[in-house]
This record gives C-alpha cells, structure tokens and sequence, in this order.
C-alpha cells in the first residue's frame, strides 16, 4: 500500500476558520416555511370538518348507536372510571342536559340571523370559566351580567347549586368543564381522518431538495393529517431527515393498559434558529400553533411542593402513568375568539408560538408560503406582518387562494399596531404574491436560485 503523507497546519484549523465554513454552508442552503389553515383538510375530512358541520353535530340528540363510543369516553373522563371498564350502555342523560345548557346560551348571547358556532360557544365558556376562577382578580376584567345569565341558564336546567346543595346538583363551573369536554370530543372526532392525507404532494419536491436545508411547517389545525404525511415522509426517508415537533422521540408505556405517549420537551426546538447549525440530516420542523386532537395536560409528581404542567402526545384516553398525579383529559387545542389569542402566551401554545417567531426572524427564511388560511388571526397576521416588514426587499409572501387576492391580504395585515404609516402599504406590497389556485391543485413546488416556481 502506497504511503500518504498529510499535512495538517494548525493555523488553518482555528475554530474561527470551521465555525465560518459552517456558517457560509448554512448559508448556502435555503430555509422555507409554511403557514397551514383549515382550508387544506376539507380534501380529505370534507364536509363534516366544517365549522357549521361540527355545530350542528354538537346540537344533535346523542342517543344513537355512533354517540355511544363518545358518551362512554364522556362518562369515563367525568367518571374517574380511568383504566375501568366503561358501562356497555352509557347514560346520555347528561349529555341531553348539556346540549339543552348549550341551546339556551345561543338563544340569549346569538342574534336571530347569525346563531353561534361551535367555536363562539366554547369561547363564553372559556371566558365564563376565566372571570370566575378564584384569583387575584383586581387586574381581571369582569362581565357580571355574563356570569349572572349562564348561573340562571344551569339552575334552570340542572337546579339552583349551593355549597350545601346535594352532590346531584353541579355547580356552573362544572357545567362549563363538561360541557367543553363534550364540544371537544365532538371536535376530535370530525377532525380525525381515517384516510391517508390528500394534497401534499406538491411538497415532495421541496422536502427532496437537497440546496434546503430546514422546511417549518406551522399550522392552525388541530387534526393530524400534517402529522401523519410528514411521519410517512420521514419514514421513507429514514436516516436523512429528521421531524421535530416538540415531542420526544421516546415512546414511553402508560400502566397498566400499555398505551403509549410522547412527552413535550420544547428543547428539541434548540438549534432549529440557528443559522450556523449544521447537520448531515435534513430538519422537518412542525409547530402546532392552535393545539392538537392529541395533545392532553398533565401534572407531574410535585418538586419542592409544586406540581410541575406538561403535556403529552397520544392518541389515546389512557391510564394515569407512574409519577402523574393528575391528568387533564380534554383535548388541548386552542378554539373560541379573545382567549385563544391570550393564550398564545402560555403553556405549551407559547414555546411554538416562540420558536416559530424566533425561526422566522432568525433563522434565514425568506419564503412563507401560505395556503388554507383566510388571515382571520390577528397574532399570526402581526407576525407575518412583523417578518415581512423587516426585509421586505428579500422576503416574500406566497399565498395560495382563489379567492383571496392582494388588495385583500394588504387590508387585513395594513391594521396591526406598528402600520399605521402610510407608506405601509408600499414597503410590503412589492413581497406579497397571491396565486390563484390551492395547494390540493398543484403538482409540485420548487425552487431554484432562490427563487420559487408553482405549477
């Protein structure tokens, strides 16, 4: 075997000189995100995803043959009949009374043209819950009338509820939680597909691309067609990507019935707004900025005499695990109108609201393509306004609609806080394309030199 000789100069091996290369091959590469809202799910969840489908399902008398599974998961949660065999035929009783509760505060807070939604409804009971938690409440805003009108409407349902009132009395807190856990299971269920995912492959191009190095994927659905197109995109391709969606990769054993779950760890965001990071593996990131069907609360074993929120992912109602001294059973998505913006300051819905602003900003992204969302966010239409504004000359806005054109888009983002300059319009207007078709319609997306093609 012929001798080689290598020469290796110490001063070209200056951690200054790898750490430049590292960040010049970043560089080179381009990072791409995506913005998802409920208008890419209609292909494969159809109708009955619908906002008005949903309503309508909620308002429906449960006593059929297909309610059984969910008045039984109802009772279950409600029951602490957690890991016990459930009742073969579940009382819908409760459930009646829910919806009569439900019926008569679209009467009193809808208008005659214009009944509630499924999302106006959890929303008065969000807020109801909010303004009468016992807190500190001299910084709360209040609606007594509010407060007083939902009391009367469950001691007319269910009874006049006082402290010394007997156990078959619940208090209007307890309505409130029940009744949401009824909206929301109505909602997992419309919202969970039984059919592989349709209109994604227009993305195979771009997550095959070797010259991108991170695609972000955020969206506001709650359902898992997303999940599963990028899990089976991962899966074909093991070993040269890799998806990041806040969960451990550990699958972990809930006792005694074995049903799995994932942990939230929001490190595994860490070294996704990095520009200089480098990896031999492409990066698939999802952020789930409105909660999944998935997601559910728990508390952990107390430290130092305080029992520490997480959250878990599993598709299951499973068992308490070992170390959990509570769990937290309703599906964790955000819904309603006011509230749901407060809470993108909290919780889970923080750590992806955060990393997602924090890679948009940071983290070399100069194409959002939009598609399904009718810019109806206020938070989200700021944070596509605040990216937009601060390169417009390089960043660019690729909103995939029909019917959503430019002068539309401009209207909606010229009202956030910060744009009431008059030139507002003309800084952004030049980086924002609407392109007239959906992403179900396209055969793929690519890019080259930094530009992007649809077709």
């Amino acid at each position: 075997m012929k001798n080689i000789r290598i020469e290796i100069s110490l001063a070209d091996t200056s951690e200054t000189s790898v750490s430049a290369f590292s960040v010049k091959e970043s560089m080179d590469k381009q990072n791409i995100a995506f913005l998802f809202g409920s208008g890419i799910s209609f292909e494969t969840l159809g109708k009955s995803s619908s906002v008005d489908s949903i309503t309508k399902r909620i308002f429906n008398n449960p006593c059929s043959t297909d309610d059984e599974e969910l008045i039984r998961d109802f009772s279950t949660i409600h029951s602490g009949a957690i890991g016990r065999e459930s009742s073969k035929n579940p009382d819908p009783t409760r459930i009646n009374q829910l919806i009569k509760f439900l019926r008569q505060i679209d009467r009193e807070f809808g208008t005659s043209g214009e009944p509630l939604n499924y999302e106006d409804l959890y929303g008065i009971l969000d807020q109801y819950l909010e303004d009468t938690e016992q807190v500190d409440s001299r910084n709360r805003i209040r609606a007594p009338e509010r407060i007083e009108i939902i009391d009367n409407i469950a001691s007319q349902i269910f009874g006049k509820y006082t402290k010394t009132s007997s156990s078959e009395i619940p208090s209007t807190r307890t309505v409130a939680n029940q009744t949401r856990t009824w909206i929301s299971l109505i909602v997992k269920q419309a919202l969970t597909g039984t059919e592989s995912p349709k209109g994604f492959d227009a993305l195979i191009p771009l997550l095959n691309n070797p010259d991108i190095n991170r695609i972000h994927f955020a969206t506001l659905n709650h359902d898992l067609l997303l999940d599963q197109f990028l899990e089976s995109f991962h899966n074909s391709n093991y070993g040269t990507c890799e998806v990041i969606h806040g969960f451990d990769a550990q699958t972990r054993l809930g006792e005694p019935n074995g049903k799995d779950f994932r942990l939230f760890d929001p490190a595994s965001f860490r070294e996704t707004t990095s520009p200089s990071y480098s990896s031999d593996k492409k990066q698939i990131i999802l952020y789930k900025l409105h909660g999944s069907i998935d997601w559910i609360e728990i508390k952990s074993t107390p430290k130092n005499g305080e029992a520490f929120r997480k959250y878990i992912k599993t598709e299951n109602i499973l068992p308490k695990p070992d170390g959990i001294i509570s769990v937290e059973y309703l599906p964790r998505f955000l819904t309603g109108n006011v509230l749901k913006y407060h809470q993108y300051l909290a919780g889970i819905f923080a750590d992806m609201h955060t990393r997602f602003r924090d890679n948009l900003r940071f983290g070399i992204i100069n194409h959002l393509i939009v598609s399904g969302y009718g810019f109806g966010d206020p938070g989200i239409n700021l944070l596509i306004g605040e990216w937009l504004s601060e390169d417009p000359s390089q960043r660019k806005l690729h909103v995939l609609d029909k019917s959503l054109d430019k002068e539309k888009i401009l209207e909606k983002l010229r009202h956030l806080p910060y744009s009431q300059q008059e030139n507002f319009r003309d800084i952004i207007g030049s980086s924002i394309h609407s392109r007239k078709f959906y992403l179900s319609n396209l055969k793929e997306i690519r890019i080259k030199k930094g530009e992007l093609s649809f077709s």
